[in-house]
């Protein structure tokens, strides 16, 4: 049979020369078959700009360095420095970098799992952890940890590895060390562009702080595991150890139910087609024993008071210090939903047999007189609707140990018929100074014309019209005969400005 001819090789660059794959026919192995699916250039990204960068290379590398420096890189990293150095608060990191690791019993695994050994940790005696020289040996390990790591970006929907589609959406991914590079913790940049849009609110920007800053501590549980092989010599995987008496183990939603008190989950949070979130318990493996309701998922709104206090310095160095662990927890939880894993179908008959809401004890007795009256009154007028229609239907897209995902639909019968619109006349002292709040900012703070110019009105009500709407979307837009009227207005009181001839106006 006649050798297939071999096409000619593709220019590499000079470091494609020495990373990238073969191509071809070499040492009787023929890579043809991968030739059109992996890349000839080498994937790494140059750190500098070459030689050769035009000014305009300069100035988007210059801007897109500084945005990402300050507004999103620092930020976080600061609030997860500030959790980090008040670690030893919390038992759980105690026990975790104390490596203080027990065997599992067998009789506790699946059948499947009983012939891998499992670790679990648990909190050392305070008479132990709570001393100067037991936090000084958790920040030495820490601080020996940061130096195992390189930090990365990848899209949330390709594998951080080798840079194609996943079938999976990961907001961050850690990767054990290989002979070339040190363990990488990566980021999805999903997850941080939100800080990069200009409408984003500062409460937003707390949040989304919060979020990467909790990503990295969560990620940073699995940088300690990846260089955890000392119990297992000769394997190159170990699963990830359970914590007391929890029965699925994943370290990051171990680490943040200890430190907040719960999971932060976003009610739009990515997630693939499939609906399937949260998959580091897709990969976990449950004990046998299963506390009662364990598939049950409790999902409570949190207050951006939370969120603004994780991101005060002074309530680490000052509260968090002098109150212990548990202020960091999410609350109050006033008022939440509860959701059985596995039903198909949701509805408030089947959520709550009773025909009411259900009510935890426990939350009722942290509540204060008025937010009991308050909750009580809410729960009396959804049940109203309950008897007119389910106010909503809940459709499962998978169930436990995974996370509850779903479609939420609306039934618009049984809520509240809202009032017909009304056209409301604002106080006209109100718009007069909104007027001159316009005409300040427009004219004299930004001194677009000097004392005593004339300028035309047409260009004026444009500005301030523009300047109001920024302000505030739902500010006044002062039509030609509104404009005229506060003219004539202020010129009377010998303020702001004056009528002068037809289409000018003259600034007193």
């Amino acid at each position: 049979m006649a050798k297939a001819p071999q096409t000619a090789q593709p220019p590499k660059t000079a470091l494609a020369q020495i990373y990238s794959h073969p191509y071809g026919e070499i040492g009787g192995v023929n890579h043809n078959p991968i030739a059109n699916i992996l890349p000839y250039k080498s994937g790494l990204s140059p750190s500098t700009l070459p030689p050769n960068a035009t000014p305009q290379d300069k100035i988007e590398r210059a801007a897109l360095e500084r945005v990402y420096s300050k507004g999103v890189r620092i930020p976080a990293l600061k609030l997860a420095t500030l959790m980090l150095n008040n670690c030893h608060t919390w038992p759980w990191w105690d026990a975790y970098l104390s490596e203080n690791f027990t065997f599992v019993g067998i009789s506790e695994l699946p059948q499947n799992e009983n012939h891998i050994k499992h670790f679990r940790f648990r909190d050392r005696p305070n008479t132990i952890s709570n001393n100067d020289q037991e936090r000084q040996k958790m920040m030495d390990k820490l601080n020996r940890l940061g130096k195992e790591v390189e930090f990365g970006i990848f899209s949330q929907y390709t594998d951080a590895k080798t840079g194609y589609d996943d079938s999976v959406v990961n907001t961050g991914e850690t990767n054990p060390p290989t002979i070339w590079r040190k363990t990488q913790l990566s980021l999805s940049f999903e997850l941080i562009e939100s800080l990069l849009k200009p409408e984003t609110l500062l409460v937003e920007k707390l949040l989304i702080r919060e979020e990467i800053a909790c990503t990295l501590l969560h990620e940073l549980t699995f940088l300690k595991h990846a260089l955890w092989y000392d119990l297992a010599p000769g394997r190159g995987f170990v699963p990830e150890p359970y914590y007391e008496e929890e029965i699925i183990a994943e370290l990051g939603f171990s680490m943040e139910n200890a430190i907040f008190g719960g999971l932060h989950e976003g009610i739009n949070r990515f997630v693939p087609a499939s609906g399937v979130g949260l998959a580091g318990f897709l990969r976990a493996t449950v004990l046998n024993k299963k506390p009662p309701g364990w598939k049950s998922s409790n999902f409570y709104p949190v207050p951006t008071q939370h969120y603004s206090n994780l991101n005060n310095i002074n309530y680490w160095d000052l509260f968090v210090k002098q109150y212990g662990q548990s202020v960091t927890h999410m609350g109050p939880r006033m008022y939440g939903s509860r959701y059985d894993a596995g039903a198909k179908v949701r509805t408030a008959s089947t959520n709550f047999p009773d025909g009411g809401f259900e009510a935890d004890v426990v939350i009722k007795d942290t509540m204060t007189v008025d937010e009991k009256q308050r909750v009580d009154f809410e729960n009396d007028r959804r049940a109203k609707c309950n008897r007119t229609a389910e106010l909503f239907t809940w459709r499962e897209l998978n169930s436990a140990p995974a996370a509850t995902h779903g479609f939420v639909v609306r039934i618009d019968a049984g809520w509240p018929t809202p009032p017909p619109p009304q056209q409301v006349q604002p106080i006209d002292a109100d718009v007069r100074q909104l007027f001159r709040r316009g005409f300040t900012n427009t004219v004299v703070n930004k001194q677009l014309f000097g004392m005593g110019y004339e300028f035309d009105k047409d260009l004026l009500r444009s500005l301030m019209n523009k300047f109001l709407y920024d302000e505030d979307p739902t500010n006044k837009q002062f039509s030609e005969d509104e404009f005229d009227k506060y003219i004539a207005y202020f010129a009377s009181q010998n303020l702001l400005c004056e009528p002068g001839a037809k289409g000018i106006i003259r600034r007193l």
